[in-house]
């Protein structure tokens, strides 16, 4: 046999001893390190905290109110309760902590009553009372804004506020 059809045969072996090693080599393979990392937790949806359902009822025990409350959000640190008639931006607001049954009452007393009568009377309907619920700098969009207006004139001024 000459040199040049001893080399190609070699050549061919080796080549072929080095695939069949790459086949059937293990297919399974560990890394000499490792790394985690934990990813805040933000419970909020689309970038912002849900939005609360609130349902209102008129509560007469001590005075008429109005008894505001919604299902707990999911993350929320507070919420935060705004005023606004039909076509204003808010023009009042509170801040309560989050709890599991969330709830605000919404009470009058004269000179807020006051208030109320009139933009009440000039927006030619209700002030609505608006939740928004919090989380830091994370917002809820605004909840449907529930009507309330003063239970009457005369209860009006003694602090009585229903749901309309």
């Amino acid at each position: 046999m000459s040199d040049a059809r001893n080399r190609r045969a070699r050549t061919f072996l080796a080549a072929a001893l080095v695939g069949a090693l790459i086949v059937t080599a293990p297919s399974t393979a560990s890394a000499l390190w490792s790394a985690s990392a934990t990813a805040p937790s933000i419970p909020a949806q689309g970038g912002a905290l849900a939005q609360p359902a609130v349902s209102c009822q008129t509560l007469t025990t001590g005075g008429s109110h109005a008894h505001l409350t919604w299902p707990a959000v999911a993350g929320a640190t507070g919420y935060t309760i705004a005023y606004r008639t039909a076509t204003s931006a808010p023009t009042g607001s509170t801040a309560i902590a989050a709890g599991a049954n969330p709830s605000y009452d919404v009470r009058g007393n004269l000179l807020s009553n006051l208030v109320v009568l009139l933009g009440t009377l000039l927006a030619g309907g209700s002030v609505y009372v608006t939740v928004t619920a919090t989380n830091g700098t994370w917002t809820s969009p605004v909840s449907t804004g529930t009507p309330v207006a003063l239970s009457s004139v005369l209860g009006g001024l003694l602090g009585g506020i229903r749901c309309s």
